[in-house]
C-alpha cells in the first residue's frame, strides 16, 4: 500500500506543514484561526491586519514599469535618491494595482517572472505567508512577530516548498508528490544557492525541542519566551506581598489608587505592582546575544521575555491570569471605598467609545469574582423533579473563610402551568416532599415559580432559542430564562459546626398542592459559590 505522503497533492502538503507547525497553539489570527484551513477560494483572500496572506495572481496586480528610463532604476535613480514606495501593510491588500510593487522591492531575487528589463518578485515571495514564515518585515518584530504565533518556525525548505506553490498558482489538485520529490525540491534549491543548507540539529538541539515540547503538554501555563525573575535588590525585594497588597486596598484617594490626571497614571499604587509583576515574569533572556540577534524583539532569543514588550504580552498566558487579578484587585478596592472613583465618570476612554462610568462596574459589565465555585451542569431539555448532586470538594480554606455562600440555579425556562416550588437542601441526599424545611440545618430556602398558563398565539410562551443573530438588538423576550439565587451562607455555617468537611446539593420540585412534580423545572445546571 502506498504511504499517505505519496498521495498528497501539493496544497495538502502545504496544510500540513502549517498545521505541524502550529502544533497546539490556537492564535485567532484576527478572527481566521487556521487560516490554511478554510476553502481555498477564502484562503486566497484572508487579509491580516492589512496584510494579504497570498498575494494577489500577477493579472490581478500588474505594474507599469514602463516610466523607469534607462538613467532610474525601480531602487533609485542614478543620482542615488532613492524613490519612495509604500510600505503600509494595508495598501497591498487594498491597492490591487501596485501589490507587486509595494510588497517587495523589485531588486530582491525572485522565482517569480520578470516584465521587460525589470525583475519583480514572485507571487509566493509577495505573500504576507511567506514573508511572515522567513521574518521578512512586517513579521520581523517590528510590527508582529515571525509566524506561526505561537508556533514552532517552519523550516526552509518547506517555505521554499510553499513559496513554489503560490508561485505555481495555488492548485488545489496537481500531481501527487512522493517524499523523495518533495525532498528532492528542496535539495534541488539548495544546489541553485536559493537556500541554506542547514545545520545538523545535533542531540543537544534535538532534545531541547523535545523538552519544550513535554513542557507545553504537561503545563498549558508554560511559555517559551519567559525567564522569570531579575537583579535580587531590584525585583524580589520589592515583590508584593500579600500585606502590600492590604495596604494598597485600604488607599482611599482613587489618582493614589490607581493614578490620574493629579499625578501620573503610571505610577499609581495598583499600576506599580502591575509594572512590576510584568517585568519580574517576562525577565532577561541569558541566551541574549546582541550580535547574532541584533533586534531585541527577534522570536528566536529575544532580550527579555514577552511580558516585558507591549506588543508581545498577549502570547504569554499569563498575562491573562496577571490582568485578570489586577482587575479583581480594582474590584476590591471598589468594595472598600464605594463612594470614591474618577473625577469625570464621562470621560471617554480610546480607543472605544465606552466612558469611564460604563466600564467601572463589573456587573454592569456581566461578570463577577467568587472565591470558589462548583456548577454541576443538567439537560436543559429533560424536566427535574429531584437533583442529586456529587460533593463539591469544596477546599478547607475556603470553607473556614469566606463571607457569604450562594446556591444558584441557571436558565431556568418559565412552564406554562400553574406555580410551583423549588426547595434546596444541602447534604440531604434522600430529600422529599415530605422533608421539613424548618428547624432543618440542611434546609437552604425555597423559590417559588409562577407563569400560568399561555395567553396569547400559537408560539408565544415558547422558551427563545438559547442564542439571537449576532446584531439583534431586540429587548429579551419575556419567557427568556433566568437565575434564582438563593444565600446558603447560613447553612453552610451550621454544616460547618457540625463538622460536615464536604458540601452537595439537593433540590426537590413540588407543585403548589405539595406533590413531587415533572414538568416544572427545567434548568441548565445547579452551581454553589463562595464570597468574599
Amino acid at each position: 500500500m502506498a504511504k499517505e505522503s505519496e498521495k498528497q497533492s501539493r496544497y495538502q502538503r502545504v496544510k500540513q506543514i502549517l498545521n505541524e507547525a502550529q502544533g497546539d497553539a490556537c492564535p485567532d489570527y484576527q478572527g481566521y484561526g487556521r487560516f490554511w484551513e478554510l476553502p481555498l477560494e477564502r484562503f486566497l483572500e484572508v487579509t491580516i491586519y492589512g496584510v494579504r496572506m497570498i498575494a494577489p495572481a500577477r493579472e490581478e496586480a500588474s505594474v507599469e514599469l514602463n516610466h523607469v528610463s534607462a538613467h532610474d532604476s525601480c531602487c533609485g535613480s542614478s543620482s542615488g535618491k532613492s524613490e519612495k514606495s509604500s510600505a503600509n501593510p494595508s495598501e497591498k491588500s487594498t491597492d490591487k494595482t501596485g501589490d507587486a510593487a509595494s510588497a517587495g522591492s523589485c531588486c530582491h531575487s525572485s522565482t517569480g517572472s520578470s516584465s521587460g528589463s525589470q525583475h519583480m518578485p514572485g507571487r509566493g515571495a509577495a505573500s504576507g505567508l511567506i514573508k511572515g514564515l522567513k521574518g521578512e518585515f512586517p513579521f520581523d518584530g517590528t510590527q508582529f512577530p515571525r509566524l506561526l504565533w505561537g508556533g514552532a518556525s517552519v523550516s526552509d525548505s518547506d517555505v521554499l516548498f510553499i513559496q513554489k506553490w503560490i508561485d505555481d498558482g495555488c492548485p488545489a489538485d496537481d500531481k501527487k508528490m512522493t517524499e523523495i520529490e518533495i525532498r528532492e525540491n528542496a535539495d534541488l534549491a539548495r544546489a541553485r544557492g536559493d537556500e541554506e543548507h542547514p545545520l545538523h540539529p545535533g542531540p543537544d538541539n534535538l532534545l531541547r525541542e523535545a523538552i519544550m515540547k513535554e513542557l507545553a503538554n504537561v503545563n498549558p501555563l508554560w511559555h517559551r519566551l519567559r525567564w522569570p525573575g531579575g537583579n535580587k535588590s531590584l525585583i524580589f525585594e520589592a515583590y508584593p506581598t500579600p500585606d502590600d497588597i492590604e495596604r494598597i486596598l485600604q488607599i482611599n484617594n482613587f489618582f493614589a489608587f490607581g493614578s490620574g490626571p493629579v499625578d501620573d497614571h503610571f505610577f499609581g499604587a495598583l499600576e506599580n505592582v502591575h509594572n512590576l509583576i510584568h517585568n519580574f515574569t517576562g525577565g532577561a533572556n541569558p541566551n541574549y546575544d546582541a550580535k547574532k540577534f541584533p533586534a531585541p524583539q527577534n522570536r528566536e532569543e529575544p532580550q527579555y521575555g514577552d511580558m516585558v514588550y507591549p506588543g508581545m504580552t498577549a502570547f504569554d498566558p499569563i498575562f491573562w491570569a496577571h490582568h485578570s487579578n489586577v482587575d479583581r484587585l480594582w474590584f476590591e478596592w471598589q468594595k472598600n471605598h464605594p463612594n470614591v472613583g474618577p473625577d469625570n465618570p464621562a470621560s471617554i476612554l480610546p480607543p472605544w467609545s465606552l466612558n469611564v462610568d460604563q466600564v467601572k462596574s463589573i456587573h454592569t459589565l456581566g461578570y463577577e469574582y467568587v472565591k470558589s465555585s462548583h456548577l454541576y451542569p443538567a439537560n436543559n431539555k429533560m424536566p427535574i423533579t429531584k437533583f442529586k448532586s456529587a460533593k463539591a470538594g469544596v477546599h478547607p480554606q475556603v470553607l473556614a473563610d469566606h463571607k457569604r455562600a450562594e446556591l444558584r440555579i441557571h436558565n431556568v425556562q418559565y412552564a406554562t402551568r400553574g406555580g410551583a416550588a423549588i426547595r434546596a437542601f444541602l447534604n440531604l441526599p434522600k430529600a422529599d416532599a415530605n422533608t421539613p424545611t424548618r428547624n432543618n440545618d440542611h434546609f437552604v430556602g425555597q423559590v417559588h415559580t409562577f407563569a400560568g398558563f399561555c395567553v396569547g398565539g400559537p408560539g408565544h410562551c415558547d422558551v427563545p432559542p438559547e442564542k439571537t443573530r449576532k446584531y439583534d438588538l431586540r429587548k429579551r423576550p419575556h419567557k427568556t430564562p433566568s437565575n434564582f439565587r438563593l444565600d446558603a451562607t447560613e447553612t453552610v455555617r451550621k454544616l460547618k459546626a457540625k463538622g460536615e468537611k464536604d458540601l452537595h446539593i439537593n433540590l426537590v420540585v413540588l407543585d403548589i398542592d405539595g406533590k413531587e412534580i415533572d414538568d416544572a423545572l427545567w434548568m441548565d445546571g445547579v452551581s454553589l459559590n463562595f464570597l468574599d
